[in-house]
């Protein structure tokens, strides 16, 4: 605690494996920084717990885990009511991450966005047909059909196939 506030970080994330509402609860009172979690939270209902508490001061829902953008949208609209930003988290796939920013054009408690090393790599943006880098610590959101984002021809050709009977 005493090294996040020397460094005046914004929050602290995710410091337990658990996902024990309570455990966040006691933490936040005695931490000066504000706590993170949500990137393995199913829907808003797990959310509930740790927005009801206050034992966050960011939520972190991820598109891809959380049944896609509608839930996600409603996870972020029922933190904004409880007063909790939002700094969706994303470790996927170029789709998930142009749904992604989607989601945080119209989030009225948006923070920031997350970008993990592994989004910048080249042969990652090369599974998306375009590149949605940052320029500048910028990233524009796509304005193309759909969420401006589609497989490119490399990812569909290398794609595993399963054939279900």
């Amino acid at each position: 605690d005493k090294v996040c506030a020397e460094y005046q970080m914004l929050y602290m994330e995710e410091p337990y494996f658990s996902y024990d509402a309570r455990l966040y609860s006691h933490s936040a009172e005695r931490f000066r920084v504000g706590l993170a979690c949500g990137e393995k939270l199913h829907n808003g209902e797990a959310f509930l717990p740790y927005f009801e508490s206050r034992s966050i001061t960011v939520a972190q829902p991820d598109v891809a885990v959380c049944s896609g953008l509608r839930e996600a949208k409603r996870i972020c609209d029922t933190a904004a009511l409880f007063g909790i930003s939002v700094q969706p988290h994303i470790c996927g796939s170029p789709i998930a991450y142009a749904a992604t920013l989607q989601l945080e054009a119209v989030v009225q408690n948006f923070v920031m966005q997350e970008c993990l090393c592994t989004c910048l790599e080249p042969e990652w943006i090369e599974y998306g047909q375009y590149d949605l880098s940052p320029q500048h610590a910028v990233i524009a959101i796509p304005d193309r059909p759909g969420i401006g984002q589609d497989l490119s021809e490399r990812a569909v050709k290398e794609a595993q196939r399963i054939h279900l009977e």
